[in-house]
C-alpha cells in the first residue's frame, strides 16, 4: 500500500485531510486537519491506532501542532508512524482505521420538571430576595455619603 492510499482511507473514515507529509524508510510523518463534525470518529481512530501500536512492531505518535495564521491560533494533527520498513505496515494501519466503529450520536429532548415552589414565588416571578424569607440582614453594611 502506498501512503496516498492510507490517506484516502483516513479521509474516508474520519475526514482526516492530509496537508503535508514526509515519507521515509522507517518513518511516515503526516500533518492534517479534521473537521469538527468528524472529530468523534477521528478520536475513535486515534484510540484504535494507539491500542494496536502497543502490540505491534510499529509505533504511532499523535499530537497537535499549533501555529499562527494571520494572527489567529490554529492547530493541525501531527501523526508519526515509526517502525522498520514502515511502508510494509500501512495496510495494517489502514485496516485498523477502516474497522474503527462509527459512533452514532443522538440528541434526545427531555422536558425539565419544574417545582411549583421555584416557579411561583411571592410575585409570580422566579426571583426571590437574597435575604431569604427570614429577613436576614446583609453581612456587610456600607454607609454612603458624608
Amino acid at each position: 500500500m502506498e501512503p496516498r492510499e492510507l490517506y484516502q482511507v483516513l479521509y474516508a473514515k474520519a475526514g482526516f485531510e492530509v496537508v503535508n507529509d514526509h515519507v521515509g524508510e522507517k518513518q511516515l510523518r503526516v500533518l492534517g486537519r479534521v473537521d469538527n463534525k468528524r472529530m468523534p470518529v477521528w478520536l475513535v481512530v486515534i484510540q484504535r491506532l494507539l491500542a494496536k501500536a502497543e502490540q505491534s512492531s510499529w509505533n504511532v505518535d499523535i499530537s497537535k501542532q499549533y501555529f499562527l495564521r494571520d494572527g489567529k491560533l490554529l492547530f493541525a494533527w501531527r501523526v508519526i508512524f515509526q517502525g522498520d520498513e514502515i511502508g510494509g505496515h500501512l495496510q495494517e494501519i489502514a485496516d485498523i482505521a477502516t474497522e474503527a466503529p462509527v459512533m452514532r450520536q443522538e440528541i434526545m429532548e427531555v422536558p425539565i420538571q419544574r417545582s411549583a415552589h421555584r416557579t411561583q414565588m411571592r410575585h409570580g416571578r422566579g426571583a426571590q430576595s437574597i435575604a431569604g424569607d427570614a429577613g436576614t440582614p446583609p453581612i456587610v453594611s456600607v454607609k454612603l455619603g458624608g
